[in-house]
């Protein structure tokens, strides 16, 4: 099924991120219990959790140490583990079994963090050191701007607010919600649509999908690279009237738009399909865009 996002920042996005938020807070005290640990922790360690079943949420204090709350079943205590290293630049805790948990993890801000779980959501926000998210099935959002970022989740969705320097993000169904970007940004999924919307010219962007959609909606400057890749989801780049850039768009059976110069596509050279090349401004930036059927649009930012 072709998955079609809502814009960043609509009342449906707001919607999903209230849920996930409302997920990762409130849980049943019945039947379980708290585990508490607090050690001291150095600015720029790195901290590994794994927590299969269960939610993991993650925030950046300015203090040097860790400290772990966990809500789990007695089972899980049984299960509950912790470890710093002795210099205290490196830790690990996870829950072996014992049914589902709820964890929190507070680190330097400058510390790194590795998260992993299976069908529990993973809330991150505030670290930057390096950050990798990963869950089987959970969705995962991710606040701040990490040094990096990797994030990745087969059912799940994944939703950026910040601008890590360099991010690398993927899904197997789930939807991808960037709001903000990075200078380095790759966006991967197979069938999740993905959502695009910057508060900075991007620098360098990748964004791939199969059957999802793509709504990119950025302003780009000199230097700036989107390359866009699809088989059959429709995708939309909007950017500022007037932007300078470069455009080359093709497609095998889809259709293309431009509203942005009005310049009409044209039948390929030499092969089956349509291609379309165009400047606006005194180009500069490149857009490049290929999909096998589906259609693609360009238009100005302010055109909603």
């Amino acid at each position: 099924m072709r998955t079609h996002l809502p814009p960043s920042g609509s009342r449906t996005a707001r919607a999903a991120l209230a849920a996930l938020s409302a997920l990762l807070i409130a849980w049943p005290v019945a039947g379980q219990t708290v585990v508490e640990r607090t050690v001291p922790f150095a600015r720029d360690g790195a901290f590994r959790v794994m927590v299969m079943e269960g939610t993991v949420r993650a925030r950046a204090w300015d203090r040097d140490s860790v400290r772990v709350v966990a809500r789990v079943t007695a089972e899980g205590r049984r299960g509950f583990y912790m470890g710093v290293s002795r210099k205290g630049d490196g830790g690990k805790m996870g829950i072996e079994d014992g049914g589902p948990a709820h964890v929190e993890v507070f680190l330097p801000r400058g510390a790194s963090v590795w998260v992993k779980t299976s069908e529990g959501a993973i809330d991150v926000a505030g670290i930057e050191g390096s950050v990798d998210a990963f869950s089987v099935t959970g969705a995962i959002r991710l606040a701040g701007s990490p040094r990096s970022l990797h994030a990745e989740s087969m059912g799940g969705g994944v939703r950026l607010e910040g601008e890590p320097r360099v991010a690398r993000i993927r899904t197997g169904a789930g939807d991808i919600d960037v709001n903000g970007g990075g200078p380095d940004l790759t966006l991967s999924s197979v069938n999740g649509g993905i959502v695009v919307s910057t508060t900075a010219p991007l620098r360098r962007a990748l964004v791939e999908t199969v059957g999802g959609s793509v709504s990119v909606r950025t302003a780009l400057s000199a230097g700036s690279t989107l390359v866009i890749n699809s088989h059959d989801g429709p995708v939309e780049v909007a950017l500022p009237a007037g932007t300078d850039v470069d455009f080359l768009m093709s497609t095998l059976e889809g259709g293309l738009r431009n509203l942005l110069t009005g310049r009409d596509a044209r039948k390929a050279t030499g092969l089956r399909g349509r291609e379309l090349s165009f400047t606006s401004g005194f180009g500069g930036a490149e857009v490049t865009v290929r999909t096998f059927s589906g259609s693609v649009t360009v238009r100005p930012l302010d055109r909603d």
